[in-house]
């Protein structure tokens, strides 16, 4: 047996060696951890759904902005979307594999480079996007309308807040 095998609950430590008095923010407390926590709920239900469509998480976010507008710049998709520009490139790659997007080289800047939907890339919202509802409504179950309207005008104002102070640090 191990000397943690051995243990008791009253004998541990936090890894930081401070006292319970002393930690940070509980989880079930943090804003960061519950919403990280329901985000990856959300993400695993909505993957499950996609996955019968050979569509990953990945492929979803440049999807779901490219049916609210068509054509943007990929490095406008990849400040939308939040992610790393290879992360990006690999779901976009893949997407274009599949015949759902064109990457055309801009026009007007040649720097740039515009994603396009192809018809199988309209055609699929009308087959996935539910999906997003489905879950929304699945989650809100028990929840009143004005509880959730609440709760949506607390997270704009987090974000809100979150946004200002990453402006003031640049």
């Amino acid at each position: 047996m191990s000397v943690e095998e051995d243990m008791d609950d009253k004998d541990r430590v936090p890894a930081s060696g401070a006292s319970k008095e002393h930690e940070g923010l509980a989880p079930e407390e943090s804003i960061a951890f519950l919403t990280k926590g329901l985000y990856r709920d959300f993400a695993k239900a909505l993957e499950r759904r996609l996955s019968t469509h050979n569509i990953n998480i990945g492929m979803w976010y440049p999807l779901r902005l490219l049916w609210i507008e068509d054509g943007q710049y990929q490095h406008e998709l990849q400040k939308k979307v939040g992610i790393a520009q290879p992360t990006l490139v690999t779901a976009l790659d893949r997407l274009e594999n599949r015949g759902f997007i064109l990457r055309k080289r801009s026009t007007l800047d040649k720097r740039h480079v515009n994603i396009f939907l192809t018809e199988a890339g309209r055609d699929l919202e009308h087959e996935i996007l539910h999906y997003a509802n489905e879950i929304q409504n699945l989650a809100s179950e028990g929840i009143s309308s004005s509880e959730l309207e609440s709760f949506m005008a607390v997270i704009h104002k987090l974000k809100k807040s979150l946004q200002k102070d990453l402006q003031n640090s640049n």
